[in-house]
């Protein structure tokens, strides 16, 4: 199921998996692999700790300076399996602002770590009008 809200506007939608474009589904989610590139090397304070709400290990990327993507954690059970990321970013110009926050937390089926659950929130601004909150969850349902 797919819940999506703008301001005070919900929206829901039920999808059969086989009806879904899943590529299209995660692209938000492949903006993150920017934070390997070279140019970015220096960019983060990166650190790995225990997780002080639960059992699981927690890698985290923190924006030094100005970067679209200000940080990211990483969740990961027996230091290997991942659970869960959550990552914030952050868009300005002339035109607009933007902040936006994504989770995607994982199950496993088998061996492989299946998506769960994702949220995308945040909010923009452009600088005509009044900013617009939005939210974005989903839940997979795996049978």
């Amino acid at each position: 199921m797919k819940v999506s809200s703008i301001d005070s506007d919900n929206f829901t939608t039920s999808l059969e998996a086989k009806s879904v474009d899943w590529k299209n589904e995660f692209e938000p989610f492949r903006a993150i692999s920017v934070i390997n590139k070279p140019v970015y090397a220096d960019a983060y304070n990166i650190k790995i700790s225990p997780d002080k709400k639960s059992n699981l290990l927690v890698k985290e990327w923190v924006a030094k300076g100005e970067t679209s993507i200000q940080s990211l954690k990483i969740y990961f059970l027996n230091s290997s399996r991942v659970k869960r990321l959550e990552a914030t970013f952050k868009q300005t110009n002339f035109v607009f602002t933007s902040r936006k926050n994504m989770i995607l937390e994982f199950t496993v089926l088998g061996t492989k770590p299946l998506p769960e659950r994702y949220e995308i929130s945040g909010h923009q601004k452009f600088f005509w009008e009044e900013p617009q909150d939005y939210k974005l969850a989903c839940e997979i349902l795996t049978k």
